[in-house]
């Protein structure tokens, strides 16, 4: 008995050395192929995230786009009765430069509109601008301000319809999925049903490196970075037109266990498995021919 024991012991041992040897090139790369994978699978979807945000803001959350290039207060006014009819438009109003209403969907809208920032800015560029705002218990809200024919166009507009959209995409996307604006507002977080207040925040690491990329003028990335010593797969995009990012991220840990490496261990495993049957099935065949010689 302690013959067939040591003799299986030695066989395992003198097959399987080179095996696990061999076994460890075969993890590494697999390991690398895996990551990639991952990586292109992430970068993949957040892409076609990302186009696809761009054309629902172009389609359904420019609303002045037919506005733009009127000049008269009277066409001005028709316009804003037809658009605030739009599914995500919640209020429009034409405010003079001064500040006063002219017109608004909204009958309790402001009668004057002074000293806000986002209006103040609207003022100086000929460009819209926009921030988020979290209504409570609501969706965000994109408040857009811009200056038309002398005066000036603010419309409030539901990114509930946006929240829909996304949370439908990315249920087919790899990793937890962010949208933010220029100010790192969060606009939609895949763990939410929706933001509802701007307590909700991206990590410091990832805003540094959202910031690095825009120095360079970098407007897409994938690999993997390091948020407080841990190691995390990521896949970056601007939103095209606009100054928002969405984006993914993946602990790297889970990563690694995801499809290719989960393949490579249960061959690994199986390898080793056999190597054991072999080496008993090698002492029985042979202890078979020492018994018939005998």
């Amino acid at each position: 008995m302690n013959k067939k024991v040591l003799y299986v012991s030695a066989v395992f041992v003198m097959f399987l050395s080179p095996f696990l040897i061999l076994a460890g090139h075969f993890m590494n790369t697999v390991e690398s192929v895996s990551l990639n994978y991952v990586l292109s699978a992430m970068e993949l979807g957040i892409n076609s995230l990302s186009s696809r945000i761009t054309s629902v803001l172009i389609d359904k959350y420019d609303a002045l786009k037919e506005i733009r290039d009127l000049k008269s207060d009277k066409d001005i006014v028709g316009k804003i009765k037809s658009v605030s009819n739009s599914q995500v438009v919640k209020k429009i109003s034409y405010y003079s430069k001064e500040g006063n209403l002219i017109y608004s969907s909204y009958p309790k809208e402001n009668k004057k509109i002074s000293g806000d920032y986002i209006f103040e800015s609207a003022k100086t560029v000929d460009v819209p601008i926009g921030v988020i705002s979290y209504p409570q218990d609501a969706p965000p809200e994109l408040v857009v301000v811009e200056k038309i024919s002398g005066g000036f166009v603010v419309v409030v507009a539901d990114l509930g319809y946006l929240n829909e959209i996304i949370f439908k995409l990315s249920k087919k996307i790899i990793g937890k999925i962010y949208l933010i604006d220029g100010s790192y507002n969060v606009i939609f977080d895949s763990d939410y049903d929706y933001v509802v207040n701007n307590q909700i925040t991206i990590d410091s690491d990832i805003k540094k490196f959202i910031d690095g990329l825009k120095s360079q003028n970098i407007y897409s990335y994938k690999g993997v970075i390091n948020i407080k010593d841990k190691k995390y797969l990521v896949s970056i995009s601007n939103v095209e037109t606009t100054n928002w990012w969405v984006y993914n991220i993946m602990d790297y840990d889970k990563a690694m266990d995801f499809g290719l490496k989960r393949w490579a261990k249960r061959v690994v495993w199986s390898g080793i498995i056999i190597i054991l049957i072999f080496s008993i099935a090698t002492f029985l065949i042979f202890d078979k021919i020492y018994c018939v010689k005998k």
